[in-house]
């Protein structure tokens, strides 16, 4: 925890509020606090990036935000230009 990552994936949940989203980075080894497959990210203005892939670089976090758990790892970006939508060939 605490370490400056990047990631990359697809984007499959996104809050309506735009505060987090989930990527999918198609290893399933990870999922997110409400059992969706991939990283919670958390940031501003994320609800742009639904359905897309997106390159996001924070610092690892464990996310507490459900009291019962689990606490699994997500990434929390800096500002709004660490989370970069990647365009297809």
């Amino acid at each position: 925890m605490g370490l400056l990552v990047r990631t990359c994936g697809r984007v499959l949940v996104t809050d309506p509020n735009g505060t987090w989203m989930t990527i999918d980075d198609g290893s399933s080894l990870r999922t997110d606090v409400a059992g969706n497959p991939g990283t919670r990210v958390y940031g501003m203005n994320l609800g742009q990036c639904a359905n897309q892939y997106v390159s996001v670089t924070g610092i690892c976090i464990v996310d507490e935000s459900n009291p019962l758990g689990p606490f699994p790892a997500a990434i929390r970006t800096r500002r709004v230009e660490d989370v970069v939508l990647v365009t297809e060939p």
